[in-house]
């Protein structure tokens, strides 16, 4: 027990006055599915053959669904996803690694969108008048029409 605690009290983290520049350039992968016995050494070793390595890291705790997961970091990654694909083709042992773009990495779905739709009126609405757009006689809840408060489209008047 002692070998531990002076093992974790004498484990200071290397200072690379490098690391900005390299998160700039650098692409992180989201690695499960792995077997116990897999360190980050090991997992940098399988992947390395897929591209450069500049990091692979394993936390001790595991994740929602119980099973171990890790991070590799790339240099120069021209394709994200194709080297995902790659990398989910790896066999450790009986175990085939499934491999994603890590999500602080990924752009964001509504980015993607407004980058996609720049230039198009989002609030535009032609079936409404601007004044009945914000309304609340428009609104109806999701209970409300469930239980058959007052008119649905379906109803004659």
């Amino acid at each position: 027990m002692e070998i531990q605690k002076y093992k974790q009290e004498s484990s200071i983290p290397i200072r690379n006055p490098f690391h900005k520049e390299v998160d700039k350039i650098a692409s992180s992968f989201y690695i499960t599915n792995f077997p116990d016995y897999v360190d980050a050494k090991r997992l940098w070793n399988e992947c390395e053959s897929y591209g450069r390595v500049v990091d692979a890291f394993i936390p001790n705790k595991k994740s929602k669904s119980g099973k171990r997961f890790g991070f590799v970091r790339f240099l120069g990654v021209k394709n994200e996803e194709q080297l995902a694909r790659s990398l989910a083709s790896i066999w450790v042992g009986n175990y085939h690694l499934f491999a994603f773009v890590a999500r602080f990495n990924r752009q964001e779905k509504k980015e993607a969108l407004s980058k996609n739709t720049a230039d198009k009126t989002t609030n535009f609405i032609p079936s409404q008048k601007a004044e009945q757009v914000g309304s609340s006689h428009n609104k109806r809840s999701y209970a409300s029409t469930l239980n058959g408060d007052g008119d649905s489209k379906g109803e004659n008047k």
